[in-house]
C-alpha cells in the first residue's frame, strides 16, 4: 500500500510537526508499506493528515476531492464539548492573548472545520488512548482508534556526549506558554544550567541541545492541563534522553518508561542530577521499551481494521 503523509496544512515548513511524520513513516515501512511524505494534498491517493485544518485547506480537500482519495486524520487534540481543548475558563485575559493553547477562536476554527471535513475520513487517529473513546463517541459512523507509539530504530538521531561533557542541566522541547516559562526561570534563578528550544527551532539545533543536556523535562501547558505529551516522552526515550515528566491526571501508556516528577520542582530535578548516569539509565529505558513494544505489532491493528493491510 501507498501512502502519502501531507503537512501543507502546518506551517513554518512543518517543522513543529516533523516527529509526528517520521514515526507515521518508519511505523508504516516496518509494515512493508510505502510512505512518502509530500507537502501538498494528493488527490487519488490515501492521504495521511495531521489535524490543524484552516478554510484555506479545508476548501481546497473539497474541492481537489476525486474517486479513489483517502483520508486518514491522525488527532492530537483534547474533544471538550463543541470545540477543542476548552479547559481555560479561568485565564487570566492577558494570558489567554500570549497563549496559543488558550484562545477559543483558535480551538473553535479548528473544530469546525475539522467537523467539515469528518464525511470524508477514512480514519481517526487519536495520539491519547484516553481521547478514543471520546471521539468515537462523538463520531460514530468513523472509524476511530487509538494511534499507539512503538519502537523504531530509525527514529534515534542523538549522539549524546559523555556526562562530563554535557554543560546543560535542564532541557524543554516543545512549544513555549507561559507557566512552561515560569518553571524554566524558577529553575534557573535557583543556579541550574536551564535551556529550552524557540518555537521553530531546526532539527539539528534540537539534537545538539539534547546531546549536551542532562535531563529533559515534560512540562504542561498550563497548571490546570491534565494531559502527557505522547509525543515528546516518544521522542526523548528513542533518542536516549533521560526525562522527567510533568504530574498529569492523564497519563499516556509509555508513561512508565520516563521519570514522574514527585514533589517541587527543584527538589525532584536535584534529586535525578544528583544520580548521574544520565545516558547510561536512558539508554536501559530505551531498550526496555524497544522490547516491549514493538512498532510493527501495534500499528498493523489500526491497518487492518481500515482494510489497508
Amino acid at each position: 500500500m501507498k501512502f502519502k503523509l501531507i503537512y501543507e496544512n502546518h506551517g513554518n515548513f512543518g517543522i513543529h510537526v516533523g516527529d509526528y511524520f517520521l514515526y507515521l513513516k518508519y511505523a508504516l515501512e516496518s509494515l512493508g508499506h510505502r510512505a512518502d511524505i509530500e507537502y501538498a494534498f494528493c488527490p487519488g491517493e490515501m492521504n495521511i493528515v495531521l489535524e490543524c485544518f484552516n478554510d484555506t485547506f479545508t476548501e481546497k480537500v473539497e474541492s481537489s476531492w476525486t474517486p479513489g482519495t483517502g483520508m486518514i486524520v491522525i488527532a492530537t487534540e483534547f474533544l471538550t464539548g463543541q470545540t477543542f481543548n476548552d479547559i481555560y475558563q479561568d485565564a487570566p485575559e492577558n494570558q489567554m492573548a500570549s497563549d496559543h493553547n488558550q484562545r477559543r477562536d483558535f480551538w473553535q476554527m479548528r473544530h469546525s472545520n475539522f467537523i467539515r471535513l469528518v464525511p470524508r475520513f477514512s480514519a481517526i487517529w487519536h495520539v491519547s488512548d484516553e481521547q478514543q473513546p471520546v471521539y468515537q463517541q462523538a463520531f460514530a459512523e468513523q472509524i476511530v482508534d487509538y494511534l499507539p507509539h512503538g519502537y523504531c530504530e530509525q527514529f534515534a538521531t542523538v549522539k549524546h556526549r559523555s556526562d562530563n561533557d554535557k554543560d546543560i542541566d535542564l532541557l524543554f522541547t516543545g512549544a513555549m506558554t507561559t507557566y512552561r516559562r515560569q518553571v524554566l526561570d524558577q529553575l534557573a534563578q535557583c543556579g541550574l544550567t536551564v535551556a529550552s528550544t524557540v518555537q521553530f527551532t531546526a532539527p539539528f539545533h534540537r539534537e545538539d541541545l539534547i546531546a549536551r543536556s542532562k535531563l529533559t523535562l515534560n512540562i504542561k501547558q498550563h497548571p490546570d492541563w491534565q494531559h502527557e505529551s505522547v509525543t515528546r516522552l516518544y521522542y526523548h526515550i528513542c533518542n536516549d534522553s533521560l526525562l522527567m515528566t510533568d504530574q498529569c491526571r492523564h497519563t499516556t501508556d509509555i508513561h512508565q518508561h520516563v521519570i514522574e516528577r514527585e514533589g517541587e520542582w527543584l527538589d525532584a530535578v536535584q534529586q535525578q542530577l544528583s544520580q548521574e548516569s544520565f545516558t547510561e539509565r536512558a539508554i536501559a529505558t530505551r531498550e526496555r521499551f524497544a522490547t516491549e513494544r514493538p512498532v510493527a505489532e501495534l500499528m498493523a491493528p489500526l491497518l487492518q481494521r481500515v482494510g489497508l493491510s
